[in-house]
């Protein structure tokens, strides 16, 4: 099939906004998919599924959605009704997420990684997180 843009984007189904990284659009595709694979490692979260319904967890097991079973398949819902037509969003992450995201690495840490990135971060000290 003819992938015509690759692109990212948010996807606000329920309370946690999940990142989509690597969106292919596929104009004769009937259907909208998502891999598994992808939302846990660019969300770092977990599904679990059962007969009717999954979950998808993060690893303190807060549950942040609960999606059904219809069709022989699980569900979100019509994501056409949930995913503006957008593509290329370009998300910047605070300090804090990449503090999480990089093991509560410490500040000089941060600075040397994200900098690699081309996102600058101040440079004055940032509070140490309550995990911390």
């Amino acid at each position: 099939m003819h992938i015509s843009k690759v692109g990212s984007s948010i996807f606000h189904h329920s309370k946690t906004p999940f990142v989509l990284n690597q969106l292919i659009l596929i104009p004769n595709i009937q259907k909208n998919l998502i891999s598994v694979k992808k939302i846990c490692v660019d969300n770092l979260v977990y599904f679990e599924f059962h007969d009717f319904f999954f979950l998808i967890k993060d690893y303190s097991r807060k549950i942040l959605h609960r999606g059904t079973f219809k069709d022989g398949l699980y569900s979100f819902s019509n994501l056409q009704d949930i995913l503006p037509p957008l593509a290329f969003i370009v998300v910047r992450a605070s300090y804090p997420l990449w503090h999480y995201h990089l093991g509560h690495a410490s500040f000089p840490i941060l600075q040397k990684s994200i900098s690699a990135f081309a996102f600058p971060i101040a440079n004055k000290p940032l509070p140490v997180c309550s995990d911390c």
